[in-house]
């Protein structure tokens, strides 16, 4: 299949390091999973949507790039992220152009020099209406207060590897962070 999905059980709390690097998946979604370590979605290549709904801890015990070099990576949802020391975590993701946040803590941040070669002008921010404030002003990771939107905003209609991202990531976001939209 073009498409290879992977979605983890409730029941797993953490991803190692390198779990997942090089793996031809497409989409995955990392269930009940409370931490993810470095690298561990490395070079996976077709990797087009990213769904962390609890992961609340990234890079705790390992500082390496988790989605580097993920060149079809267009879309990253992580609600419930709290903390992040990963150094890189989206380097080399030149497609990336979505992430989803919903914490509201002042340390809030998707690491140390995050997107290092990707199209940090391509990249929008999506959050809770109530928090587009708070994000403009905390800027995490060096997002421009311009590239910060409310949840609703639609990047586009276009089709990537098969996913229209605007329609489908929009929805799935709005449930994890408990908020209806006025497209429903």
């Amino acid at each position: 299949s073009l498409y290879q999905e992977v979605n983890l059980p409730s029941t797993m709390k953490s991803i190692g390091s390198y779990a997942f690097k090089g793996n031809a998946i497409s989409k995955v979604n990392t269930g009940g999973t409370m931490t993810v370590d470095g690298g561990a979605f490395l070079n996976c290549t077709r990797l087009v949507v990213a769904e962390l709904p609890n992961v609340v801890t990234i890079c705790e015990t390992d500082t390496g790039a988790v989605f580097s070099n993920c060149s079809s990576l267009v879309s990253v949802s992580m609600p419930s992220l709290e903390k992040c020391s990963c150094n890189k975590m989206f380097e080399g993701c030149k497609s990336l152009r979505e992430l989803y946040l919903c914490a509201d803590n002042d340390d809030i941040s998707v690491g140390i020099n995050p997107f290092v070669a990707c199209n940090i002008n391509k990249i929008k921010l999506f959050v809770p209406e109530e928090l587009v404030e708070f994000y403009q002003t905390k800027r995490p990771s060096g997002i421009g207060a311009t590239y910060i939107y409310p949840i609703g905003e639609k990047m586009g209609e276009n089709l990537v590897n098969g996913f229209n991202i605007g329609d489908y990531i929009d929805a799935e976001f709005s449930d994890q962070c408990g908020i209806a939209t006025a497209e429903r």
